[in-house]
């Protein structure tokens, strides 16, 4: 997933879209960065978990880097930190947070409330509680270490209280996303927003329904980062398909956002002139000059249906983009590690693993002895 990140020009960060379940609970942000940071050259977000884990992913971007001073110079991790609503911070966020700072990286504020559940019904609730827990952990930062960078983030949305499950597909969820945006200028600070994401179970109509009714307001409104490319039911899996039509969906919306440019250029009125009525522009040098400036598609078939079936034998959308998601982790390969890095990195973990690993044994240890005594 973090290869197909790398490759596709909209994802201009990337985050952690699977975890690593298969590994201890313990160490599992360090194994999701080890997968990150090997195969990405780009900016990584993601939760570290722990204090001790937010030092060992330090260390590993440091490594990755190739060495401390060109990391402090250019940090290349930022770590989420995750207040739990209602108005908490627990201490595994607080530790965090101070560790982040400490360590002179940036941190990501992103609390997940269920309006109607663990925030209030209204909307206008949300905001308010949503944007004292962002402040809470921003200012635990500034007191750590004054200028830490922070990066307002949102991805809440309602408690469906009928069925007991959180859409993320949801009018609501584009309202908020918009509201985050907002707030997040108001302060001056970047911002990340929940979008994309869809409560489908394919990458189907409902998904690109879902898609473009949450990312584009969140867009218009000028969220920096929008979040969800290749998120399906209810954020629960990751789908390739919709992770490649979402991008390209991306760069539609980016299009749009580009506005129409006036200029004496484009308004092209000597042009309008010597053409005059009933002239035509397809032969003139100022269309061929221009005609590279307008939209394209790569996945979204444009041509007439006999293109569409000789090219692609009658494949949907999503059969496509599975193909295409092939074609990259075949074809792609990211910026490689410094010589030693992907060892080094692998040590650490290992490192902490056995660190782990013998003092579960000692405190077994320690409480089978006290049973004997007893």
């Amino acid at each position: 997933i973090t290869r197909i990140q790398d490759y596709l020009e909209t994802c201009v960060v990337v985050e952690r879209a699977a975890c690593s379940g298969d590994k201890p609970p313990a160490t599992q942000p360090l194994h999701n960065y080890a997968a990150m940071v090997k195969n990405t050259s780009k900016h990584c977000f993601l939760g570290f978990g722990s204090a001790g884990n937010t030092r060992r992913i330090i260390r590993m971007a440091e490594i990755a880097a190739g060495g401390a001073e060109r990391f402090k110079a250019r940090p290349t991790v930022t770590g989420f930190v995750c207040p739990s609503s209602p108005l908490s911070l627990v201490t595994e966020c607080t530790d965090a947070v101070m560790a982040c700072a400490e360590g002179g990286i940036g941190i990501a504020i992103i609390p997940m409330s269920l309006s109607g559940a663990s925030s209030p019904a209204t909307l206008g609730g949300v905001v308010v509680q949503h944007n004292a827990e962002v402040l809470s952990a921003l200012i635990l930062a500034q007191l750590v270490r004054r200028g830490t960078p922070c990066v307002y983030c949102g991805c809440s949305t309602i408690m469906d209280l009928r069925f007991g499950v959180s859409p993320v597909g949801v009018p609501e969820m584009a309202l908020l996303s918009v509201a985050w945006a907002k707030l997040a200028q108001y302060y001056h600070l970047p911002d990340w927003v929940g979008a994309c994401a869809s409560d489908s179970k394919l990458p189907d109509a409902q998904q690109a329904y879902d898609f473009s009714l949450t990312a584009m307001p969140a867009a218009l409104a000028g969220a920096n980062i929008i979040y969800g490319l290749g998120a399906i039911e209810s954020l629960l899996t990751f789908d390739y398909a919709a992770m490649i039509s979402g991008a390209e969906q991306a760069r539609r919306i980016l299009r749009v956002l580009g506005g129409i440019e006036i200029s004496d250029d484009s308004l092209a009125l000597d042009l309008i002139h010597e053409i005059g009525p009933g002239g035509e522009y397809m032969t003139h040098p100022h269309t061929f000059q221009h005609m590279r400036g307008m939209s394209r598609s790569e996945l979204f078939y444009r041509k007439n249906r006999e293109s569409w079936l000789a090219a692609t034998g009658g494949q949907d959308l999503a059969e496509r983009a599975y193909a295409e998601a092939g074609r990259i982790l075949a074809e792609h390969t990211p910026l490689p590690l410094p010589e030693g890095a992907e060892n080094a990195i692998d040590q650490i973990i290992e490192d902490r693993e056995m660190e782990l690993n013998t003092a579960g044994r000692r405190a077994k240890g320690c409480k089978t002895g006290m049973r004997d005594e007893g």
